[in-house]
Order: C-alpha cells, then structure tokens, then sequence
C-alpha cells in the first residue's frame, strides 16, 4: 500500500514540515526504517537512532523536529499513538469469511446477520451472537451466553455458560472464560468439597483479552470486567472479583477471588494479588509486586513483596545498603578489640 504524506497527516492530525506530496509504503522501527519508510520518535534519547535512520518520514512532537536532518516530519503530541493510528491505515483489517456448514450451532442459538463462524466451532443452546461477529474455528461458546456486536472471538478460545460479553471485544486464542472459580471447603474428614460455581463472567464493551487467559465464573453473582480493560497474555482472574474501567494488566498476574480493582490501574507482568484486595483509581504496580492488603490512595504507585509505595520501598533498600556497611564495620571493631 502506497499513501501520500498529505494524506496521513490529515489522519493524524499531525503539521507537516517537509513534502508532503512525498508516497510512502511502509511503516517500520526508527533502527530499521528505509527509504519511503515512515517511523516514530517520542523520546530524546533515541535521537541518535532519529539521526542514523534512512527512513524518509518521522512521526515526533515539536520538541524533537531536526530540521538539519533531510527528512519529512509530521509533527504531533503524541508520536505513539498517531504511530498507532499510521499502522492500521497501512495494514487494514482484512474481511474474514469462512466455509459455511462445518460448525454447529444449537436449534435454540441466535446468530444475527454478518457472523461469521469457521470450521469446528460450537454455539450452544439459547446462546446469541451479535452483528458482524467473528467466531473462529475450534471456538466454543457454551449454553446461555450472550455475545455482542464486532466481537472478535480467535480460536481455541471457549466462552463457557452464561457469560455475557459486551460489543467491540476481541478475546485471543486458549482463553477460557467462565471456568469454575477455585472454591472448595474442607470437611470433617479433612478431605476438600468443591462449593458450586453458580455465577457467570460479565465483559463489558471494549475489552481485550489475551491469549490463554481464564477468567473464573462467580461462586455466586458475576466477575466483572469493566468497560475498555486490556489484559495480556496468560493472566488468572479468581472468581467473584472486578476489574476497573480502562485499566490495563501485563502477563502472568494472578487475581484473586473476590478482588476489586478499581479503574484506570496501571499493573506489571507477575504481580500477585491476595483475597479480597481492593485498590483505588489510577495505582500503578509494578512488575512481580505482592499485593496483600488493599491500595486505598488513589495513583499510589506500588512496588515489592509485600507491595509498598515506590519511595518507601527505595528509602528502606538504602538503609538495608547502609545496615550492611554497618555490619562490616561493627565486625572489623570487634576484631581489632579482642586484637585479631
């Protein structure tokens, strides 16, 4: 695809300095880029990769621009974003269509108009799938769930009974939502009972989750993943908890039941949450922190095991450096008393 440098800055919004008459036809990373390349810089100390690159166009703010440099900049505030936005108008998303006859859907399932659905797929009964919906093969979408609109189901990924997902949500491959939630009680006898599942997974609209993620059933009521929340890869929500509006959760963290994480969190890779933790608006954790206790002060951010704010954390690791240096000096005084 060939796109003329006029015709991304109106999409981006973005003051062109330089020509733009001039065609482009990829867009690439600032270290790699060539000629007719169109890349991105946002921070001042990739300026000597901005300055090495043949790439003919650069997406920056005002603060970056080098006009020594012989290159075409499109100048916004927010290089990343407009990069974004300059990705998905080189590379389209193509439409799916599928074999027709090689899946199964239930007498009592809906399926609204334009859905597509591939190969080995399963929709059970009194399910429905809203307009211009994308089941792929090997989907399996159990009894009583609702789908909405521009959902983007990969394959593999199984929507057992009564989970509700809202409209313009993409749930990738070997995700598994609405497992049972890991509940079990002891007996007399010492031995564990499960405790039924009875709940559902409710996700709202906007929603991104990521390959093999399992987001558990409610013991009773729903787990909730709020509006616009993006989880990555390989992340365990425990049953009965909640996740905020647009927060977002990188790989390997574990929730557990009955959490409520508030809105706009910010979470690493591998962070761990206790029982029944609530945090407030806009806490940023980050990666492989244990969270015990509940994060009560709205953009605290948090780091550690057990997790504590970025400044106590640093404050007590500079004492632990100087308890050691004391230590050692403690150790060379005892020596020199007892005269060794």
């Amino acid at each position: 695809m060939k796109i003329k440098v006029k015709e991304l800055a109106k999409l981006i919004q973005a003051e062109v300095i330089g020509d733009d008459h001039l065609v482009l036809h990829a867009p690439n990373r600032i270290e790699y880029a060539q000629e007719g390349e169109v890349t991105f810089l946002r921070d001042a100390k990739y300026q000597s990769a901005m300055s090495e690159s043949k790439a003919s166009a650069i997406i920056t703010t005002s603060a970056l621009v080098n006009r020594s440099l012989d290159v075409t900049w499109l100048v916004v505030e927010d290089p990343y974003l407009a990069f974004a936005w300059v990705l998905e108008a080189f590379y389209p998303k193509k439409e799916v269509k599928f074999r027709q006859h090689q899946f199964t859907i239930e007498p009592s399932a809906q399926i609204a108009e334009n859905v597509q659905i591939g190969a080995g797929a399963y929709v059970g009964q009194d399910s429905s799938v809203g307009s211009n919906t994308i089941v792929y093969p090997q989907v399996y979408i159990g009894n009583r769930v609702k789908i909405g609109t521009h959902v983007i189901l990969y394959p593999g990924a199984k929507i057992l009974d009564d989970t509700i997902i809202g409209n313009n949500c993409i749930v990738h491959a070997g995700a598994v939502i609405g497992a049972d939630g890991f509940g079990f009680v002891v007996d007399p006898a010492g031995m564990y009972q499960k405790i039924p599942q009875m709940g559902n997974v409710i996700i709202e609209d906007e929603v991104e989750i990521g390959a093999n993620t399992c987001i558990d059933r409610a013991t009773l009521g729903s787990t909730i993943v709020k509006q616009g929340v993006k989880l990555d890869n390989l992340i365990q929500v425990g049953h009965n908890s909640q996740i905020g509006e647009h927060t977002v959760i990188a790989a390997q963290t574990g929730i557990a039941g009955s959490c409520q994480i508030g809105p706009q969190n910010m979470i690493g890779g591998q962070v761990g949450f206790a029982p029944y933790v609530i945090t407030e608006k806009g806490v940023k954790i980050n990666a492989q922190s244990g969270v015990s206790k509940s994060i009560l002060k709205e953009k605290a951010s948090m780091t550690g095991t057990p997790a504590l704010p970025y400044m106590t954390f640093n404050r007590r690791q500079v004492l632990i450096n100087k308890l050691e240096g004391e230590i050692k000096n403690i150790k060379e005084e005892l020596k020199a008393i007892k005269g060794e």
